[in-house]
C-alpha cells in the first residue's frame, strides 16, 4: 500500500470512528435541551451557520480537539514513512535478529569477531 493510500485509510477510519460517535451523541440529545437553554437541534443549527471564527471558545475547542487528532495520526503517519525511521526499523529488525540468534544457539565460527551487544550495530554493519 502507497504512503498516501495507508494514511487515507487511518484518516477515513478516524473520520467514521468520529462520525459514529458524534452521531450516537447526537440521537441521544435529539429532544433534549442543551445547558444554554436552546434545544440541540437548535444549536446544531447555529453552529453550522456560524463561521469558525465566530463560534464561541469552547465550541472552537471542540473543533480544535478534533483537529489535534487528526494532526497525531498524520504526524504518526510521516514519522513512520521518514527516511531515518526506516532506517531505524532496519537497524532495530536486524538487532533483533542478531538476538533470537544468539538465543536459538547460533555460534559464530570460531574466527568471528564477537558482537558488542551494549550498543546496536554500525551503519552498514551486517549482524552475524
Amino acid at each position: 500500500m502507497s504512503n498516501d493510500a495507508e494514511l487515507i485509510d487511518r484518516l477515513a477510519a478516524w473520520s467514521h470512528k468520529s462520525w459514529a460517535g458524534w452521531t450516537a451523541w447526537m440521537i441521544e440529545k435529539w429532544d433534549v435541551t442543551h445547558d444554554s437553554g436552546e434545544t440541540f437541534q437548535a444549536r446544531w443549527k447555529r453552529q453550522i451557520a456560524t463561521p469558525y471564527e465566530a463560534l464561541s471558545e469552547q465550541e472552537k475547542e471542540s473543533d480544535r480537539s478534533e483537529a489535534r487528532e487528526i494532526l497525531a495520526i498524520v504526524r504518526a503517519h510521516d514519522y513512520e514513512h521518514t527516511p531515518i525511521q526506516q532506517f531505524v526499523k532496519e537497524v532495530h529488525r536486524a538487532w533483533a535478529e542478531g538476538l533470537d540468534r544468539e538465543m536459538m544457539g547460533y555460534q559464530p565460527s570460531p574466527s568471528a569477531k564477537p558482537l558488542d551487544r551494549s550498543k546496536p550495530p554500525n551503519v552498514g554493519s551486517a549482524v552475524t
